[in-house]
């Protein structure tokens, strides 16, 4: 498959699943890298272990680079600063070698993960699929009262794991 195959294929899947269900998707990419990690840490396999970090760190370092500060500036600082906690610990896991940082990375990704979830199910219900096809909006309003106090509660509970 060739560059542009793919591209061509990624712009197909990307009109055709919901802005918070690719959300939903990235979340459960990092939380299975980082699992494939904390496998290798098991497993004695240091290239394996960094490979499958620095996958999970590109979707986290995505992730924070899509927020919309100038709409949801607070909510986009909160959500920042959570996945910049998550990237740091990640980071910190090539010179420790510490499964148990992985294990808490996780959890809170799951959290989170399942803020989004539940943002996407919402999402579904105000969807119409004229709204869906008419929209070139890339990113996902996080000012929408919603969707802000799901995702602080969420980083609240996932902070408070880290406790």
């Amino acid at each position: 498959m060739t560059y542009d195959d793919k591209h061509s294929a990624y712009k197909t899947n990307s009109h055709m699943v919901s802005k918070t269900k690719q959300v939903v998707m990235l979340y459960e990419g990092a939380i299975k890298w980082i699992q494939q990690a904390d496998q290798a840490i098991k497993d004695g396999n240091i290239q394996e272990r960094y490979n499958s970090l620095v996958k999970a760190c590109d979707i986290i370092t995505g992730l924070q680079l899509c927020l919309d500060f100038e709409k949801a500036e607070e909510i986009s600082k909160t959500l920042y600063d959570f996945y910049a906690g998550i990237d740091m610990r990640l980071l910190s896991v090539h010179s420790s070698n510490d499964s148990t940082i992985c294990e808490l990375c996780i959890t809170q990704l799951k959290t989170m993960k399942s803020a989004w979830e539940e943002i996407d199910a919402q999402q579904e219900l105000a969807r119409t699929p004229q709204a869906e096809k008419t929209s070139d909006n890339p990113q996902i309003d996080l000012s929408e009262k919603s969707i802000k106090n799901t995702l602080e509660n969420a980083a609240m509970s996932s902070l408070s794991v880290s406790a």
